[in-house]
C-alpha cells in the first residue's frame, strides 16, 4: 500500500512539473516571418544573414525552445 502511494505521488508530481513543457512540446512551432533579398543585388549579404539566423533557430530549439518548450520556425520569403 505504501509503495503504491509513493508511486502515485511520483506520477502526480511528474505530471505537475513536466506537464506544461510536455503540452508546449505537443503544440505546433511558433512561426517567425523573415523577409530578406534572396535574389538580386542584396542576395549575397542576405545569404550570410540567413545562415546566422538558421543557426540561432537551431540553437534555440536544441536548448528547449521558447515559452515553456515550444520550438520556433523561420518562414523565409524573398523581398
Amino acid at each position: 500500500m505504501k509503495r503504491g502511494a509513493v508511486v502515485g505521488m511520483a506520477v502526480i508530481l511528474s505530471l505537475f512539473l513536466l506537464g506544461p513543457a510536455a503540452r508546449a512540446a505537443d503544440k505546433p512551432p511558433i512561426k517567425i516571418g523573415v523577409v530578406q533579398p534572396l535574389t538580386g543585388q542584396g542576395a549575397n549579404i542576405a545569404k550570410s544573414w540567413l545562415e546566422g539566423m538558421n543557426l540561432a533557430v537551431e540553437m534555440i530549439n536544441k536548448e528547449g525552445g521558447i515559452l515553456g518548450g515550444r520550438k520556433i520556425e523561420a518562414v523565409v520569403e524573398d523581398d
